[in-house]
């Protein structure tokens, strides 16, 4: 495990060894964060994939630099038909870990490759138009479009239980009973084409149910003509005139009453409530789907949002490092510092002035403490040393060992400024490494500074002429 301030590998104590900050909260969180990335791999075994979507989100908001889990959610949803939350994913973690990482091998993949990725982002557009069309109305446009989803995209868990949803609503049980049952096999956790199927089993017990009382009645009544024939101990009374008008008039008042009875039977039996119940789930799933597909859109936004944040805290840190341990960081000029200490104490003058000079001014340092040790040491040393370094340079001139010539006159030369000998001895040897530019530059010094010394006119000649 590695600290999330420096990066440095922990151990078993509670501070990181390198920045010396408290860990034993951030350890607690990663250790919770991999309990329920176990628990989402088992349910990812087993298809849940919506359960170990769940399980992996509250693991990542545990630990957002959790590579497995951060892996295997975006495997969940690129299974289930999520690709672009998938991919995501995958990109995020690459940002966090480039090396030994397998979401690089996925998205190398999707990239070497990237038709049928192609594919099915266009399938998932065409299903925001399925939902589009069904919110204006167009069931029929939108069964069309989305039987193409399904046909070439079958993995994609939302549009298999919408299709099983509209063949609900279209009284195709079997077909519904079919669509829902592959959006489970895609994801046995799909909690809308779970709650479908049962709705769909009980609406299918209802449609096997025998008539109730009142359809019975109806149906005795339609074949009341149906009369059994007469027997010769039946008794025909003959009605008069004045009876015949009563029961006509009594037949039409019969019928106006049997149709009004008829159409509120209509209207309460014959008009199934399940219809309206599959009305009422249809309106509200697509709803679940239209903010299921918002709330993709903004975490796709806000990933890629992540990924810039990411990206300028890493550079942030790295400007830290720098400025800490980096070239010209306050660490290196405090070892500098003590080196240089070291050598004053081993009354090695020339070392002690060559290693100041590397820091050019006490500006440079952190504290009080230490610009007073370095005022301290350079006022001690500056003036023996510059002349011991420039001997020093000019022995190394006259051995052949140019390079070091250079770099021991010219530190002489920033020691004290005075010494005209110190600024001709690294000009000539830059001359002999063949640095014409370094060469022109320390001969101009003895130019605009020393114009009254013996080395003026080799000076003067060397720059015109170079």
């Amino acid at each position: 495990m590695k600290c999330n301030i420096c990066g440095a590998e922990l151990l078993k104590s509670d501070f990181c060894p390198e920045c010396g900050q408290d860990v034993s909260f951030y350890k607690k969180c990663a250790a919770r964060s991999n309990s329920y990335y176990n628990a989402a791999l088992e349910k990812a075994k087993s298809r849940n994939l919506t359960g170990a979507i769940s399980l992996l989100k509250t693991s990542l908001f545990l630990d957002k630099r959790n590579i497995n889990a951060r892996n295997l959610l975006g495997l969940c949803y690129y299974e289930r038909g999520d690709v672009v939350e998938g991919v995501s994913q995958w990109i995020i973690s690459r940002k966090f870990k480039g090396e030994n990482n397998r979401a690089t091998e996925y998205v190398e993949y999707i990239e070497s490759d990237s038709s049928e990725f192609n594919e099915q982002t266009a399938m998932v557009r065409k299903y925001n138009e399925v939902l589009e069309y069904a919110h204006n109305g167009s069931l029929d446009i939108a069964m069309i479009q989305l039987k193409n989803v399904v046909q070439k995209f079958p993995n994609f868990s939302k549009a298999q239980a919408l299709m099983g949803l509209f063949y609900m609503y279209k009284d195709a049980y079997m077909k519904s009973e079919k669509a829902l049952n592959q959006a489970l096999s895609v994801d046995t956790g799909n909690t809308v084409a779970a709650s479908l199927l049962q709705k769909l089993q009980k609406l299918k017990k209802i449609k096997k149910q025998p008539k109730t009382p009142i359809e019975t009645l109806l149906a005795e009544d339609d074949n009341a003509d149906e009369r059994a024939p007469l027997s010769g101990d039946d008794v025909i009374i003959p009605e008069t005139s004045h009876k015949k008008t009563n029961m006509a008039t009594f037949s039409i008042i019969n019928i106006i009453i049997g149709i009004a009875i008829g159409a509120a039977v209509i209207f309460f039996l014959i008009v199934p409530a399940k219809e309206r119940l599959v009305v009422a789930d249809y309106n509200n799933t697509i709803q679940d789907y239209s903010n299921q597909l918002s709330d993709a859109n903004s975490k796709l936004t806000e990933a890629n949002s992540k990924v810039d944040s990411i990206t300028k805290e890493r550079d942030a840190l790295k400007n830290q490092v720098n400025e800490i341990s980096g070239d010209g960081g306050v660490n290196k000029y405090m070892t500098t510092l003590v080196e240089a200490s070291d050598k004053f104490i081993s009354n090695d003058i020339p070392g002690t002035v060559e290693l100041l000079t590397d820091l050019d001014s006490a500006d440079v340092l952190p504290n009080d403490a230490a610009k007073n040790l370095y005022n301290t040491l350079k006022d001690k040393t500056y003036a023996q040393g510059a002349e011991q370094l420039l001997n020093n340079g000019i022995s190394a001139y006259n051995s052949g060992d140019f390079e070091n010539a250079a770099r021991l006159s010219s530190k002489a030369y920033k020691a004290n400024d005075s010494l005209v000998d110190a600024v001709y001895y690294t000009a000539k040897s830059y001359e002999s490494t063949n640095n014409a530019n370094k060469a022109k530059e320390y001969y101009r010094i003895i130019i605009d500074k020393f114009a009254d010394s013996k080395y003026y006119n080799e000076a003067t000649a060397y720059v015109s002429t170079h």
